[in-house]
């Protein structure tokens, strides 16, 4: 193709992606901004014309708690470390409003806007990578996600991983609950997928903070031809984790935009593919300033648009276009 892509995804998952985590409440307040944000995104994203896949945790189409203990599948994640598993924390969830654990109001808005793919980020926040589960366990939790995620848009062909935990030993697993894309991690070890180990994830997220900065990883984008992987799925990698401000970093900001700049500019300029992905929920606090950065990188892409012929594709317009379908 001789035009590089903007490829945008989001990992829409609440408290589901957080509740093995020491303490969730630290995090309330990002989760209740979602019901704020998520609107606000996509009244941003009509304006830019971009195309965006979401992620989303299945578990988010139910209506309540209630509904979530009713609606899970056979086969329930067997993970050595119990804490991993959304289902453990049911008990603990009742204490929480229903708007931090369930929001089909934001997926269907999510559905009804222009160009906004509906994927998901698994059933339960299902970490692939982990002890104790099975590949049958996670193609049962595929299963549900599709199957509870396609009245909204008729089709789930996407899929995020958890923690961004590829297992390459679950292709099959994939293909086989209906998936043709997935988002694959960057080539540097710093962003290989691994179990949940503390010191190995505290060494990763240093180094990845710093390249977020200096580029120690290059431009991390990518031929077309690299897509389709060895198993018959397209393999769409990320490129860039895009950071929520940070108000101890704040002077570094500037740096951190024209990081993400250079590397959208390499790849309109050598027609490849640049990935960018965030969580609603980073922008749910500190909105003002985070609104302005993605405002600045969205009309950004316009000029790459003007200049060099740069599109938006969401992950399944991406995968559809290497079949040879030209979709805009």
């Amino acid at each position: 193709m001789n035009y590089g892509s903007l490829v945008i995804s989001l990992d829409f998952e609440l408290m589901w992606g957080i509740l093995d985590h020491d303490d969730p409440m630290d995090y309330k307040e990002n989760i209740a901004g979602v019901w704020e944000t998520i609107p606000e995104m996509l009244r941003l994203f009509e304006k830019h014309h971009i195309h965006a896949t979401w992620g989303i945790v299945g578990l988010l189409a139910n209506r309540d708690l209630a509904e979530c203990r009713n609606n899970i599948p056979e086969l329930l994640p067997g993970y050595a470390d119990t804490n991993l598993s959304a289902y453990a924390h049911f008990g603990e969830l009742e204490k929480y409003d229903t708007k931090c654990i369930c929001a089909p109001e934001l997926i269907e808005q999510i559905a009804h806007t222009k160009h906004q793919e509906i994927g998901t980020h698994t059933y339960s926040h299902y970490y692939c990578a982990e002890k104790g589960q099975s590949e049958k366990e996670f193609r049962r939790d595929l299963q549900k996600a599709r199957e509870v995620l396609t009245p909204y848009s008729g089709c789930v062909r996407t899929l995020i991983f958890p923690r961004n935990q590829l297992n390459r030993k679950y292709t099959d697993a994939i293909g086989g609950a209906g998936f043709m894309n997935y988002r694959g991690n960057e080539e540097m070890w710093i962003y290989a997928s691994c179990a949940t180990n503390k010191f190995k994830v505290w060494i990763q997220r240093a180094l990845r903070l710093l390249d977020s900065y200096i580029g120690i990883t290059g431009h991390n984008c990518y031929d077309y031809s690299d897509i389709p992987d060895a198993h018959g799925l397209n393999n769409i990698k990320s490129s860039r984790f895009f950071r929520p401000y940070s108000k101890k970093l704040f002077f570094l900001e500037p740096i951190r935009m024209r990081r993400i700049k250079k590397q959208m500019k390499h790849a309109a300029i050598h027609h490849q593919v640049f990935h960018l992905w965030w969580h609603p929920h980073n922008f749910g606090v500190n909105r003002k300033e985070n609104f302005r950065n993605l405002n600045e990188i969205l009309e950004y892409y316009d000029f790459l648009k003007e200049r060099y012929g740069m599109k938006s594709l969401n992950m399944g317009e991406l995968g559809e276009s290497l079949g040879g379908r030209d979709l805009l």
